[in-house]
This record gives C-alpha cells, sequence and structure tokens, in this order.
C-alpha cells in the first residue's frame, strides 16, 4: 500500500463519518417552532451505562468514606467526655480541699469521717468519687508508712477515683 493510498483512505474515511454525522443531525432537526431551527446533538450527552457505572462508583466509594468518617466521628467525643470526668474529680478534691480549708484544718479526724470509707462510693456535696484510700500516715525519711500505735494523727491521705478509675491523692497536714 502506498502512501498516497493511505492518505486518500483516512480523507474518506473522514468524510464518510462527516456525512454520516450530518445526516443524523438532519435527522433531529425541528423546525417551524418561532422560525428558528433547533438542532439536538446526537454526540452531546451521556448513555445509560455510563450513568449506571458512575452512580455505581460513587455508591462504592461513599460506602467506603462513610464507614471511615463515621466511625472517627461516633468516637470523637469519647475523649471530650473523659476530659469532661476528669474536671469533675477535680473538682471534687477542690470541694474537700476547701472544706478542709475551712471546716477541718485542726480536726483531720472529722475530715476522715466527712470523706468516707476507703473502698466505699460516695455522693454527698463534695460530688460523685469513689475513696480508695483515706488514712493516717507518717513519713520515716522518704517512706511513706502507718501510723503506728501513739502516733499523732497529723497527716491524713487521701486517694479519691471516677468511674473511669482515674485518680488524685492529696496529703491534708495539721
Amino acid at each position: 500500500m502506498t502512501s498516497d493510498k493511505i492518505i486518500i483512505d483516512n480523507v474518506n474515511r473522514k468524510l464518510a463519518t462527516s456525512m454520516i454525522f450530518k445526516n443524523m443531525q438532519q435527522r433531529f432537526t425541528l423546525s417551524g417552532i418561532k422560525g428558528k431551527d433547533l438542532t439536538i446533538c446526537a454526540a452531546a450527552g451521556f448513555t445509560l451505562i455510563e450513568l449506571i457505572v458512575t452512580l455505581a462508583v460513587v455508591a462504592i466509594l461513599s460506602a467506603a468514606m462513610y464507614q471511615y468518617f463515621g466511625t472517627s466521628m461516633t468516637h470523637s467525643a469519647v475523649p471530650v467526655f473523659r476530659l469532661q470526668k476528669s474536671f469533675a474529680l477535680q473538682r471534687v478534691m477542690e470541694n474537700i480541699t476547701a472544706d478542709y480549708l475551712e471546716n477541718y484544718s485542726s480536726s483531720l479526724p472529722g475530715l476522715q469521717a466527712r470523706i468516707g470509707a476507703e473502698g466505699s462510693n460516695q455522693s454527698n456535696s463534695y460530688g460523685q468519687y469513689g475513696v480508695v484510700e483515706n488514712r493516717f500516715i507518717k513519713f520515716t525519711g522518704q517512706n511513706e508508712t502507718a501510723l503506728a500505735e501513739g502516733d499523732p494523727p497529723n497527716i491524713l491521705k487521701v486517694t479519691i477515683k471516677n468511674e473511669q478509675d482515674e485518680s488524685l491523692t492529696v496529703i491534708f497536714v495539721q
């Protein structure tokens, strides 16, 4: 095949394609509407299969994004919830400390009774908390030891916790 024949074949194909396209345009031409011709181009638009494939791809991507972002959005409140519980525990300890400064700075056994027994859960004017430790201690060197008989109860160690097992410890001194 010579190059002249290839060029003529390509020109003939282009002419044939353009003639088919003109025939299609003529079939879709509407005339007589207020003196103007409206031509609908057959190449403009999407086929039904293209729309169905596009919708399927969008649906699959949406499902994947929902699973990824859905769990992160539902669990995004967990740190805020924990922070609120931590602040509530801090508020309880502040209430106990304020009560110590106002009413019990000279009477630690009274404060010990007001806080509650070890291992108990309390809901009183201080707030809601669990009592982990509520005992008198003494220090020998740098070590904490239990009070021996006859030692004055002048150091009270209090440890409280919340529902998340976060705890705070304070030492009250007389």
